[in-house]
């Protein structure tokens, strides 16, 4: 009978402990996501961007992610924070890439999706794998917009597919042939859907 009553008494003061720590770690976390909520609308309103109603295009999309592509920083060799060798599993956060602006396509694509769901678009990112892309491929944005899909480029992309998608409407749907370098040649020139 003693030794039930001494262990009741041993797991209340157990589940008193993990209910602190949980109350602890979600007040840190409900902090956090307050603070990167504010850097994002900064962010957009430092760039002439309105986050109250704005009026969701395809052009206000692609001018955030031009934004995002020209801004951030995907040279290695001179980045000051973010280090690619020692980053942690669950990535850096929203927070740290605004303020560092280092990374690459995926660092680039997360940036870019918060900063358009917080305007109030559909956003998630893809990763673009092929045979062509060396096996490490690329990582954009899907746009969903009046029932209508098109990417967006993040960051360090060649120059020819970051103009393909900004001119071309590319999309998921036709994924399987512009990974065709000619393909999107002729994409480029004609500007027509794939």
């Amino acid at each position: 009978m003693e030794i039930k009553i001494k262990w009741k008494g041993i797991i209340k003061k157990f589940f008193i402990f993990l209910s602190i720590i949980f109350f602890f770690i979600t007040l840190k976390n409900v902090y956090y996501h307050y603070k990167e909520e504010k850097m994002i609308t900064l962010y957009l309103k430092n760039h002439k961007i309105s986050v109250a109603n704005p009026k969701l295009s395809k052009k206000l999309a692609l001018m955030v992610s031009e934004i995002v592509y020209k801004e951030f920083n995907t040279n290695p060799k001179t980045w000051k924070h973010f280090d690619l060798k020692n980053r942690l599993f669950l990535r850096n956060s929203i927070l740290e890439l605004l303020t560092w602006k280092e990374g690459l396509c995926g660092e680039g694509a997360r940036v870019v999706v918060r900063l358009l769901q917080k305007l109030g678009f559909d956003a998630t990112r893809v990763n673009l794998y092929t045979l062509r892309l060396g096996g490490t491929g690329h990582v954009v944005v899907s746009v969903m917009l009046n029932g209508k899909e098109f990417f967006v480029d993040t960051i360090n992309s060649s120059l020819w597919f970051h103009n393909l998608v900004k001119n071309a409407d590319v999309g998921a749907y036709c994924y399987p042939i512009i990974h065709y370098k000619a393909r999107f040649k002729k994409i480029e020139e004609k500007s027509v859907r794939c």
